[in-house]
């Protein structure tokens, strides 16, 4: 790596209004990749959580048709096609955020998508993401599709590594949960060093609860915080 200028690529799949951290690591690269023909898998990629302001947490969930789920690529699945499910979570979201310093800044664009007709699930979130990311003020990285970038391999860590090498990625960012199955050394075989994301970010102004929540939708420090979530989304030194 030495004298290439440092270039930063994060792999991750497309989740559905996921919490805070999710932008911390968009927030560190040059280029992000929606890791989309992987396993589908019912949880994070179609719900997500949120305060209800009585001190619990609501889940906000998107109803998929799941086509033998065991062999389901995310990119394959497609949201229930009754548009009722669409606007009763509008009216969950205006039920629990109305109230909120922001409301009036995010709430109508967050409508026009979800009420947009996308068929598949990972388009909506793909929107949603981009959408979130643009409003709180994050640098725009280069986006891709994993299922759009050709590798050989099926193997997750030389996969990893093929889609890291075509970008020309020289970092590598990502969660600590992948500890438990990256191989390090074989990043640094290819010239691409990992890095470790573990942020922790202070606490934002998050109305209607009383002990502060990290883990809920970035919807929440948006509603909270609107163009200013950007700060929120500086790690602790």
């Amino acid at each position: 790596m030495l004298g290439r200028e440092p270039h930063h690529v994060v792999i991750m799949q497309p989740y559905f209004l996921p919490y805070r951290n999710y932008f911390g690591l968009i927030r560190r690269c040059d280029e992000f990749v929606f890791f989309d023909d992987v396993q589908f898998c019912r949880k994070w990629q179609q719900r997500n959580c949120v305060p209800d302001g009585r001190g619990g947490k609501e889940w906000l969930t998107v109803p998929v048709v799941s086509r033998r789920p065991l062999l389901q690529r995310i990119c394959d699945v497609e949201m229930l096609p009754d548009s009722q499910w669409r606007r009763q979570m509008v009216r969950r979201i205006r039920k629990l955020y109305s109230r909120h310093p922001n409301f009036n800044e995010v709430f109508p664009s967050l409508i026009e998508i979800l009420l947009a007709g996308h068929q598949r699930l990972v388009d909506l979130n793909i929107a949603l993401l981009q959408w979130s990311a643009a409003l709180m003020g994050l640098p725009e990285p280069r986006w891709h599709l994993s299922s759009e970038i050709h590798t050989t391999s099926r193997e997750r860590n030389e996969r990893l590594i093929e889609i890291c090498s075509q970008l020309g990625a020289t970092h590598y960012v990502c969660g600590t949960a992948a500890q438990v199955y990256l191989q390090t050394e074989l990043f640094a075989q290819a010239g691409v060093e990992v890095i470790w994301h573990e942020e922790q970010y202070v606490p934002y102004p998050q109305l209607g609860n009383m002990k502060f929540d990290h883990f809920v939708s970035g919807l929440d420090l948006l509603m909270n915080n609107g163009s200013k979530s950007y700060e929120y989304l500086r790690p602790l030194v």
